[in-house]
């Protein structure tokens, strides 16, 4: 099986996906060199969704690479046509969860079984916004998303709700429903990155100041994943 070392709801643009060792389901995924978002399941499987955003592929170390679920095509005509897939994370059960988002930028999510069955389980998720989504997780039955305003929590049959501004689109979720992220303060030209937690209460609190120090606000940069 592949490494556990993988992380779920992990995004990199351009992702080259590097062995570890010499699983060569891992290896190859790294000849592809387009893959931008990347997820296990519970088992060990792998769930890469390549460049063009239209299929999620799945590797297992038996049967290597398999097309796991491929988005319908619609009639172009149609002006809700929907023109790619974005993100990936998965939850305990090994459900895979993705967004669909068409040419009028509707933001969907969908819930993909291991059977490779999809259904939409919200819909139009940054209608107020209308901004990317950049960065999803599923816990404990609550969704959550990013994108540039901040970090946005949904519980089941419920909206999205505002949680909390950050640098990064990057955040975690822990196994209690605290979700970690960054923020940056500046004094006297000096910056500094401070990891912070909204509990699943909704209480803020700063759980590491100075995380990390720039030095000077120019040397700062806002590229700061977390995985969980």
């Amino acid at each position: 099986m592949l490494s556990s070392s993988f992380l779920t709801g992990c995004k990199k643009d351009g992702l080259l996906v590097k062995s570890k060792s010499t699983d060569s389901t891992v290896t190859t995924l790294a000849t592809g060199s387009a893959y931008y978002y990347i997820t296990p399941d519970n088992n060990g499987n792998l769930y890469a969704l390549g460049y063009g955003g239209t299929t999620i592929y799945k590797y297992n170390g038996n049967s290597g690479k398999t097309a796991f679920y491929t988005l319908p095509e619609i009639a172009s005509g149609d002006s809700t046509v929907v023109n790619k897939l974005e993100c990936l994370t998965s939850d305990s059960l090994g459900n895979i969860y993705t967004v669909s988002v068409n040419n009028s930028g509707v933001a969907n999510v969908l819930k993909i079984t291991q059977a490779g069955s999809a259904s939409t389980i919200f819909s139009n998720i940054d209608a107020n916004n209308g901004h990317q989504i950049q960065y999803i997780v599923s816990n404990n039955g609550n969704f959550y998303f990013s994108d540039s305003n901040g970090i946005f929590k949904i519980a089941p049959e419920g909206s999205p709700e505002f949680l909390v501004s950050s640098i990064s689109a990057d955040f975690a979720v822990d196994k209690n429903g605290n979700v970690l992220y960054v923020t940056y303060t500046s004094l006297n030209n000096i910056g500094e990155v401070n990891l912070n937690q909204v509990s699943a209460q909704g209480v803020k609190s700063a759980l590491v100041p100075d995380l990390y120090n720039t030095g000077t606000n120019a040397g700062f940069g806002t590229e700061t994943p977390l995985c969980y």
